[in-house]
């Protein structure tokens, strides 16, 4: 069950402007019916650690949903809900029904304004979350080495107000709940369940200041975490936890664009890692708090319709799947790049899309002081994949995908259980009737210091790639 607060914010965010008066409904409305059927083949289907036999499969993916779009002179809603079928052709006793529900709406409360709000519920295989996002929206995370079922739930305003004709001051607050059951995959023995629980709320403020080629973000905000986990019996010690965490952190983020294409950036902080009480199943474990600088690198290339994005740093960011706060050094770089060009491009988006992304991370869970002790790894994450957009309600799509991770030698045992390998290919086919929509809320953050790489909010929504989604416990949220 989806945590009490999570459901009364999807009833507030979905069911309130839909019981707005009736007469407003004549603004400008759409109703549309979509599908998303993929077919995958797997080397790896239930993420055997290494060493381990492999069992590879065909997994079979349907998702019609419906899509209700709302546009007003200060408000654009979108409203989405999606069933999510997925069926394993040789491991048939463990077919999985899933759900996906979303709203997204972007408000102008006056002229210098803009407000945001999201609300997202899912349930699913943690196995099909990458037929959710796009290939060059896929990050690179440690992930659980078992079959886990997911349910997870995001809720989040964020406003922002120009103040001057050059700064203006945003704030965001969000919260976030993912439960994980692995069904027993994890003792194939006894068939006990490990599951994790995540809850997290964060509150952010900050102010921006841009000038004819650069600009200057300031953010100060905190991060209250609930990360828990409960092992088989007969685990080893400290395989049960409780993390209870009060995290204040503090960043700047300079931006300068190069030339209309060409950006780049530095993002510099620290985070404030601060245990609240003790963990009742590991007493001994140090409850002091740790400073942990972040930093980000940035380089971009953006243009009509394609863009390239290099980054490299050190964050600090809980993972939802195993339910652990974690420090990370990253580098990722997502591209997508149109495969039409000349008057093909300046009649409109291109028929034929190339996005995919890389990425290397190398992640310490920070249980301790001892960070080493409590495990590190290293992930290595390989996405891409072609879209083909005959005509705008209809999208075909190929995909790759290789996922590697490696557990280092350490103090916890169950590090090495986490270490596997899976290479996918996926074949997808997406449509949406009818195929106009009457507008759509901007959600593509800026890369750029003068914000032009962004969409205007009511612009008529077009097909992306066929893998496109709004929700998952990764990030995120989001597109």
């Amino acid at each position: 069950m989806l945590r009490p607060w999570i459901a009364a914010g999807a009833v507030v965010a979905i069911g309130g402007p839909v019981a707005a008066p009736r007469a407003a409904l004549a603004d400008s409305t759409s109703v549309h019916a979509t599908v998303v059927g993929t077919m995958a083949a797997t080397d790896n289907v239930l993420n055997a650690p290494d060493g381990q036999p492999k069992d590879g499969d065909i997994l079979v993916q349907v998702r019609p949903g419906v899509l209700f779009v709302w546009e007003t002179p200060k408000m654009i809603q979108e409203l989405v809900g999606e069933v999510e079928a997925l069926e394993f052709l040789r491991h048939n006793d463990q077919p999985s029904l899933g759900v996906h529900a979303a709203s997204r709406a972007f408000y102008t409360p006056g002229p210098l304004s803009t407000l945001t709000t999201v609300v997202d519920v899912a349930t699913g295989q943690a196995s099909a979350l990458t037929t959710r996002s796009a290939p060059d929206a896929t990050g690179v995370a440690l992930q659980p080495s078992q079959l886990i079922y997911t349910e997870n739930g995001t809720i989040s305003e964020s406003g922002n107000h120009q103040a001057t004709l050059s700064t203006s001051v945003h704030e965001t607050a969000s919260g976030q709940y993912v439960h994980t059951d692995d069904d027993g995959t994890g003792d194939p023995i006894r068939h006990q369940h490990t599951q994790t629980l995540a809850e997290i709320a964060t509150l952010l403020g900050g102010v921006t200041h841009v000038w004819a080629h650069d600009s200057l973000q300031f953010d100060l905000g905190v991060q209250f975490l609930h990360l828990e986990e409960a092992a088989p019996l007969g685990s080893p010690p400290g395989s049960d936890r409780l993390d209870r965490e009060i995290n204040p952190q503090g960043t700047a983020f300079w931006r300068h664009d190069f030339d209309k294409h060409w950006s780049g950036g530095l993002q510099a902080g620290l985070v404030v890692v601060d245990p609240v009480g003790r963990d009742p199943f590991n007493p001994t474990l140090s409850t002091d708090a740790q400073y942990l600088p972040v930093v980000n690198l940035l380089a971009a290339y953006t243009d009509d319709w394609g863009r390239a994005v290099l980054t490299a740093g050190r964050t600090v960011t809980p993972n939802l799947f195993v339910a652990q706060n974690t420090e990370n050094y990253i580098s990722q770089l997502q591209v997508a790049v149109p495969l039409s060009f000349g008057d093909d491009i300046k009649r409109g988006p291109p028929h034929v899309v190339a996005a995919g992304s890389i990425g290397y991370i190398r992640t310490t869970l920070l249980d301790n002081e001892l960070g080493m002790d409590a495990g590190s790894f290293d992930i290595v994450h390989m996405d891409g994949g072609l879209a083909w957009t005959p005509r705008s309600d209809l999208t075909y799509g190929v995909r790759f995908e290789y996922f590697k991770q490696i557990g280092e030698a350490s103090n916890n045992p169950a590090v090495q259980f986490f270490d596997f390998s899976r290479t996918t290919l996926f074949f997808t086919i997406a449509g949406r009737w009818p195929s106009r929509v009457v507008a759509e809320v901007p959600q593509k953050q800026s890369l750029r210091a003068d914000g032009r790489d962004t969409s205007p909010a009511g612009e008529v929504v077009v097909p992306d790639e066929p893998t496109e989604s709004t929700g998952g416990p990764d990030g995120g949220g989001n597109r």
